[in-house]
């Protein structure tokens, strides 16, 4: 019996899970140009029922999958290092009851023209074995053919001068509210204020590479950025 209603209840909290976690949009239709260094793609997450949802998430690509390519995921906990393909097991994505997130795949090309599959899996458990939702691609291509581009973010928003030795400023940046910087491990190392025009000190930093992500008024990713420290 005890059995039984245990079945019973993972049964009932899996298809609660599957059914109140939502994603815009449900088929990934990516299509870049070459000649962009970063190819953006975002996903809108929304928990459509009263209850928290937790959830892990693996990036499967094609066997296909161009060797000179690589991506990068940023979900709400973190931004993972490159080539990275499945969330950390102890940093579970959290979504309360009727609340938003959001995750991003970065594509660098790297100049490389393909194209190939990829599929994002939305899983309950951090094992990786509860598998919640499957979201193909329809696309994700890097060609110079098209002039259409599935990206949702500002082209023009950059970051200079970059290298720095000491401070950064970010180009057409009237909507940047906030800016976060991590080291290229994923680890979030400082959270800034923006204004338009505002300088940013990094000169504490040792030398490296790190991420610098840019949001909005609403606390939403506008685009990913890198900055070399010298």
């Amino acid at each position: 019996m005890i059995k039984y209603l245990l079945t019973t209840c993972f049964l009932y909290c899996w298809t609660l899970s599957a059914g109140q976690l939502m994603f815009d949009p449900e088929v990934i239709d990516l299509v870049g140009d070459p000649g962009t260094e970063q190819i953006t793609y975002n996903f809108d997450i929304e928990n459509k029922g009263t209850e928290e949802v937790t959830y892990f998430w693996k990036f499967v690509k094609d066997d296909g999958f161009p060797a000179e390519w690589f991506t990068q995921i940023c979900d709400s906990r973190l931004c993972y290092a490159e080539n990275e393909d499945q969330s950390n097991p102890e940093l579970a994505n959290t979504i309360a009851g009727e609340a938003k997130d959001d995750l991003q795949i970065y594509l660098f090309s790297e100049g490389v023209e393909a194209s190939t599959s990829v599929t994002l899996e939305i899983y309950n458990d951090p094992e990786l074995t509860d598998l919640l939702l499957s979201i193909p691609s329809e696309n994700f291509t890097v060609t110079s053919s098209t002039s259409t581009f599935n990206l949702s973010v500002d082209p023009e928003l950059s970051l200079f001068p970059n290298p720095t030795s000491d401070f950064f400023q970010i180009r057409n940046d009237a909507s940047v509210k906030e800016i976060a910087l991590y080291h290229i491990s994923g680890k979030k190392i400082k959270t800034f204020n923006h204004t338009p025009g505002k300088l940013h000190s990094i000169e504490s930093l040792r030398k490296g590479l790190y991420l610098v992500r840019l949001f909005d008024g609403n606390g939403k990713v506008m685009k990913s950025l890198r900055v070399s420290k010298r």
